[in-house]
């Protein structure tokens, strides 16, 4: 392995220009470093002609990319390794591109993603990490003294993460979907502007109420087909639906504006469901929440309970340790994720929903124990998370640092590079 490090140059493609990715990547470049490996992060826009650019001025034997294919005119010399932390309704597509000497990651087990094709080069799990030097857990900070703890936990429950197109709310109380579609609406010179971009020969002009109409019917095919909480989302199945109620009214689908729509609507809008659900479900079981992430601060049923995207890891982590217990939610029934281990790495308390989908290869229960590092609630029966946890935080401070100890020990940042490193030896 030491003749291979010293070969390689790496270079970083993030999904997207955004502040979590970039930190994610900046995560791996510092953990290359320590192994004297050289990465750099390409921080601009993404696109097919911008990497070629960047390419012919600056030399790399490794690309490590999110949910990128491999782009066909790329030097076979150069192995690609792609990580899906998203499994798109289109993202099949991307498998073919890959030849027999690069490597797929899924954040999950293809099962798990809904993955059909089998890449012809080599494929495994990967899992995020996460940076354990200088965090501080809860014992960290007071030991066993639990009635200290018990007054530092100023709240319940917390759910920390963003609110996707508050606009798009179910019952929302200033909705369209609770009006007549022909009745004015503060949101209609946004649709407008949307629907304006759409371009194409054979295009028909509708009234703005048939456009209202249209996203309607677009909500309902998500909430008609997905469970929220249960882990159980369908990407392909919904896509299907959804491209099919897109031909009917316009003939077309090849245009910006849809390419938005649907991934939006297969993948995004479950997410936001999951939440407002969570959060709907504490509103009868407590007044006593924090739900931390952008747009939260719009709905007004949560006024008392939200704040702002918090952009400091530092506050973050505090949040998690401030709090009896964090909930997580995933469509996919997932738990590796990254939120995982930085609520672990603070020794805070981690819920999630039950599911099937736990038990599978890839779910949180293939490397941690339920009830000894994690607990799990079902919707329907809250009540007992309460009862079992709220009360009790000799047990809850003992589940978070036995979750610690298992993340400092099994999946930190150097474990996944380490495995990479593995990986491009086979």
């Amino acid at each position: 392995m030491s003749s291979l490090k010293k070969n390689l140059k790496i270079l970083l493609i993030p999904n997207l220009i955004s502040k979590y990715d970039l930190n994610q990547l900046n995560k791996i470049k510092q953990t290359f470093l320590k192994f004297e490996i050289d990465s750099h992060i390409f921080n601009i826009d993404y696109s097919e002609e911008n990497l070629r650019n960047f390419l012919k001025i600056n030399k790399f034997n490794i690309i490590f990319a999110v949910n990128k294919s491999r782009p066909n005119w790329l030097s076979k010399k150069i192995r690609f390794i792609n990580w899906f932390q998203d499994f798109y309704y289109n993202s099949d597509d991307k498998l073919e591109s890959f030849l027999e000497s690069d490597i797929v990651y899924f954040y999950a087990s293809p099962e798990s993603f809904g993955v059909k094709k089998k890449p012809k080069c080599f494929n495994s799990m990967l899992y995020p990490g996460i940076d354990s030097n200088q965090i501080n857990s809860i014992i960290d900070d007071f030991g066993n003294n639990y009635r200290n703890i018990d007054d530092y936990q100023i709240l319940d429950f917390s759910i920390c993460g963003y609110m996707p197109a508050a606009l798009l709310v179910p019952f929302f109380e200033l909705h369209f979907r609770n009006y007549n579609y022909d009745e004015k609406h503060f949101n209609d010179n946004l649709i407008k502007g949307w629907f304006t971009d759409l371009t194409n020969e054979n295009e028909k002009k509708y009234p703005l109420e048939t456009y209202k109409n249209f996203l309607v019917d677009l909500q309902t095919i998500v909430e008609t087909n997905y469970i929220p909480l249960s882990g159980y989302l369908d990407v392909k199945k919904i896509a299907s639906k959804v491209k099919k109620r897109i031909l009917n009214m316009f003939n077309f689908i090849d245009t910006k504006i849809f390419d938005q729509i649907i991934p939006f609507f297969t993948t995004e809008y479950s997410r936001f469901l999951d939440r407002i659900e969570l959060a709907r479900l504490l509103s009868k079981h407590s007044t006593n929440f924090g739900l931390f992430g952008k747009d939260w601060t719009s709905y007004s049923e949560f006024e008392s309970f939200s704040s702002d995207h918090i952009s400091s890891e530092k506050e973050l982590f505090s949040i998690y340790k401030k709090t009896k217990i964090n909930l997580y939610n995933n469509t996919h029934g997932l738990g590796m994720h990254s939120k995982t281990f930085e609520i672990m790495i603070n020794g805070g308390f981690f819920a999630l929903p039950k599911s099937k989908k736990n038990y599978l290869r890839g779910g949180i229960n293939e490397h941690f124990n339920e009830n000894e590092h994690f607990v799990t609630f079902s919707p329907e029966k809250f009540d007992d998370l309460i009862e079992n946890w709220m009360f009790n935080t000799e047990k809850r401070i003992k589940i978070g640092d036995n979750a610690r100890k298992l993340v400092v020990s099994d999946h930190t940042w150097e474990k996944r590079i380490e495995k990479i490193l593995r990986d491009l030896n086979k």
